[in-house]
């Protein structure tokens, strides 16, 4: 049978596997979530080499290309059945009910393979096989109306191809976390009052991955800086955010914003939940929008120092 075009999530599925060491590849068998999306990114950087004229051309046209270093990235997207995911993203699984996941200087790495099930010929099936996967940038969403999302890229050492395909796991048969069981505590154990409508969580490791003279692929993946960013999009209710944000009601000349000592971000789903606690928060930035007959609203983007996590999985 002639090749033929493939469908997304239909003749392609995505599973990973946690590496012991980083650019070791592992078996991969395990889905993040319920997956929506995936993309890859292979990057040459190719250099363009011009010089004086010879006997033919030079100087406007290029006379060869050279390679500079390989640089493959990854962006996935999928919905939260459970959180297990979060280990590469903070770097420390522990405990079995509930489950924590707390800071590591060096979160682990994954392999990934992306396999697309050719629906024409088999002889033409594409396994890529990503190694030394690590997670540069989470993005984790909860709006009205919406399943909680999560957006990863990872930056990668590189791929590998490959016609045998992965063996196929079974999708998780959970439900998906939702908006419906998210909630805010600023600080922790007092509700916030104020009618939400979107938390955007962003964790950004800042991974820098180094390449040596004599291979131009990656070698080593280091992470840098740690940050956390948490911005809330809500309905306006009274003058403590504002405030908060300014530091007083009149700004003074010295200091800065009021610094809550916890920021809690709770998802529950039946008997199951993620309570997201992070420590040293305060307001970077606010901002409040008037539109003619609609309802006042206001968000806050809030920083954060540190990061601890709690899942129960009991149903």
């Amino acid at each position: 049978m002639a090749n033929s075009e493939g469908i997304g999530g239909v003749h392609s599925f995505l599973l990973y596997g946690k590496e012991t060491t980083w650019g070791t590849p592992v078996t991969v068998n395990s889905h993040f979530g319920t997956d929506t999306s995936f993309k890859a990114t292979i990057n040459n950087n190719l250099k363009s080499n011009r010089g004086f004229k010879g006997t033919t051309t030079g100087g406007r046209n290029v006379i060869k290309f050279s390679s500079g270093v390989l640089d493959t990235s990854l962006a996935l997207g999928f919905t939260v059945n459970r959180w297990n995911f979060m280990e590469f993203v903070t770097g420390a699984e522990g405990g079995a009910g509930p489950y924590t996941y707390d800071e590591d200087d060096v979160p682990p790495s994954l392999t990934i393979g992306s396999n697309i099930d050719n629906p024409g010929g088999s002889a033409t099936d594409q396994l890529m096989t990503y190694q030394g996967c690590v997670v540069d940038t989470c993005a984790i969403k909860s709006s009205v109306g919406e399943p909680v999302t999560v957006n990863m890229d990872m930056k990668c050492q590189y791929g590998i191809l490959s016609t045998s395909l992965s063996t196929p796991v079974a999708l998780p048969d959970e439900e998906v976390y939702n908006f419906s069981g998210a909630s805010v505590e600023l600080p922790s154990s007092s509700a916030f009052p104020n009618i939400i409508d979107s938390l955007d969580i962003t964790i950004k490791n800042n991974w820098r991955l180094h390449t040596g003279l004599g291979d131009r692929r990656p070698v080593r993946a280091l992470p840098g800086e740690r940050e956390y960013t948490i911005k809330i999009t809500y309905k306006y209710l009274d003058n403590d955010l504002m405030t908060a944000a300014l530091g007083a009601t009149t700004p003074t000349a010295v200091g800065g914003p009021t610094e809550y000592a916890t920021l809690v971000c709770n998802f529950v789903l039946g008997g199951k939940s993620m309570t997201m606690t992070f420590s040293g928060v305060p307001i970077g930035d606010f901002a409040q929008s008037h539109d003619l007959n609609e309802t006042l609203s206001e968000d806050i983007t809030l920083t954060a120092k540190s990061l601890s996590c709690s899942e129960d999985r009991s149903v």
